[in-house]
């Protein structure tokens, strides 16, 4: 986008938010896209245009990394990012190697942090980004998010519950059965809890592509087996079909309930 248009554009994202009271203090919210990213953002609004801008120029900077080297879309395992690159794209390289993934396993989750780090930069007592089910949050406020596990039954029926002792917090999904993400496993969903989004997010996909076997029960079983490797994970949740796996430090379930 030209610099008029970048403009225009974040206002019209801070003029359209929604205002939302969170632990007594008031934040604005909104969904907005960027081309491929879909964008939840909740913060005080001081920091609102802040945060939204942030967004515009890390998405900037990852469409112009693309333009010069296309290969990164593709690879399945770590690549050199060159010197100097554009901070998102050195967050989801340094993500993809803890991982031993492709960077773009690490897209979304990185993108979620940034924008995070703006708000936070810029006075916000509390963050919650969501970039298409990855998220990050931090500061004084609590929230709560859904668990989005593809055909299975329990599948937008439970979630976490985030409060201020566990942040700062990534949290990622991936699923080999809903999505256009590439995935060798075959859960529903693997939800992973690490210290920021784009390693949470790589290691989902990790961990995703490792939960294998011919029954959901041993699915899951090689699902936990993967993630006992990584000592970035936190935690972990494995839904396959109605079976699920549990491991680490995971945030409070909670049932969800729908209006």
């Amino acid at each position: 986008m030209e610099t008029n248009s970048i403009s225009k554009y974040v206002k019209k994202v801070v003029n359209e938010a929604k205002r939302v009271r969170i632990d007594g203090k008031r934040l604005l919210f909104n969904r907005f896209k960027i081309k491929e990213s879909n964008i939840l953002l909740k913060t005080d609004e001081k920091a609102f245009y802040s945060a939204v801008e942030a967004a515009v120029k890390h998405r900037a900077d990852l469409d112009g990394y693309i333009k010069k080297r296309p290969e990164i879309l593709w690879a399945l395992e770590p690549i050199d990012c060159g010197d100097d690159p554009p901070p998102i794209i050195e967050r989801m390289c340094m993500a993809a190697k803890k991982a031993e993934v492709g960077p773009m396993a690490a897209v979304a989750g990185a993108l979620a942090d940034l924008i995070a780090e703006a708000a936070l930069k810029n006075g916000a007592s509390g963050v919650l980004v969501e970039d298409g089910g990855e998220l990050f949050a931090d500061g004084e406020y609590s929230f709560t998010v859904s668990i989005g596990a593809g055909y299975s039954p329990i599948s937008q029926q439970i979630g976490f519950k985030l409060t201020p002792d566990l942040y700062p917090v990534g949290i990622a999904t991936s699923s080999a059965t809903v999505g256009h993400a590439l995935s060798f496993g075959i859960a529903d969903a693997v939800t992973v809890i690490s210290r920021n989004a784009a390693l949470a997010d790589a290691l989902a996909t990790a961990i995703c592509n490792a939960t294998r076997g011919s029954s959901p029960t041993e699915a899951v079983e090689e699902g936990i087996r993967a993630a006992r490797k990584y000592e970035e994970v936190k935690g972990v949740l494995i839904v396959v079909r109605d079976k699920v796996g549990l491991l680490g430090e995971v945030p409070e379930l909670i049932k969800i309930q729908k209006d």
